[in-house]
C-alpha cells in the first residue's frame, strides 16, 4: 500500500511539473506572436494591443518589431513603418522603450511585419527569404525613401505640416553606413 502510495504521489509530481517544465522550456526560445502584411489601422491596433498585452505577461521578455520590405519597396520604408508601431507600444501601452527593439529584416519576397517575444540570451529567426543588398561606393543614385507630410491645421485654420517623430532616422543611418554617400 505504501508503495502504490509512493507511486500515486511520484506520479502526481511528474504530471503537475510536466506542464511547468514545458512552460519554461517555451520561455527560453524567441517566439513570433503575429506576422501579417499590409492591414487596415484598426487591424494594426488590435495586433499592437495583443502584443502589448503579451510582452505585458512575460516581463522578462524583449520585443521585437521586425519589418522585410519587397524588393521594389525603397529602403527607408523600414523605419517609416515600425517606428510609429514602437511608439504606440510605448506611449499608449505603456510598454518601457528599452524592452523593444526595431528592426529592418531587409529584402523579402514580400512586404511583411513580424512581432516576436525574446527572452534573454535568444534571438527571432529571420526569414529564409530575406537578404540586405549591400551597396557599393560607385553605384549611381538611388531613392531611398519617399513620404509625403500631412498637411494639419492651426489653430487659426491655417496649413502646417506635422512632422511624425525619428522619421528621418534611417536616412541618416544609411547615410552614416556609406560616409562617401551624398544624401538629397
Amino acid at each position: 500500500m505504501r508503495r502504490l502510495a509512493a507511486v500515486l504521489v511520484l506520479a502526481c509530481v511528474v504530471v503537475c511539473a510536466a506542464p511547468h517544465a514545458r512552460g519554461q522550456e517555451t520561455e527560453r526560445r524567441a517566439r513570433k506572436v503575429d506576422e501579417f502584411a499590409d492591414i487596415q489601422l484598426s487591424d494594426l491596433m488590435a495586433r499592437l494591443d495583443y502584443f502589448a498585452n503579451a510582452l505585458t505577461n512575460e516581463p522578462g521578455a524583449s520585443g521585437f518589431i521586425i519589418v522585410y520590405r519587397s524588393r521594389r519597396d525603397p529602403e527607408g520604408l523600414s523605419g517609416r513603418v515600425d517606428d510609429p508601431m514602437k511608439r504606440y507600444l510605448v506611449e499608449s501601452r505603456g510598454i518601457p522603450a528599452s524592452r523593444l527593439a526595431t528592426v529592418d529584416g531587409g529584402e523579402a519576397s514580400c512586404f511583411a511585419v513580424e512581432f516576436w517575444l525574446v527572452p534573454p540570451g535568444t534571438a527571432p529567426t529571420p526569414r529564409a527569404d530575406a537578404y540586405t543588398r549591400e551597396f557599393t561606393d560607385t553605384e549611381s543614385a538611388r531613392k531611398f525613401d519617399e513620404y509625403h507630410y500631412p498637411l494639419a491645421h492651426d489653430d487659426e485654420g491655417q496649413p502646417e505640416i506635422v512632422l511624425f517623430g525619428n522619421s528621418l532616422e534611417g536616412f541618416a543611418a544609411a547615410l552614416h553606413k556609406q560616409p562617401r554617400a551624398l544624401g538629397y
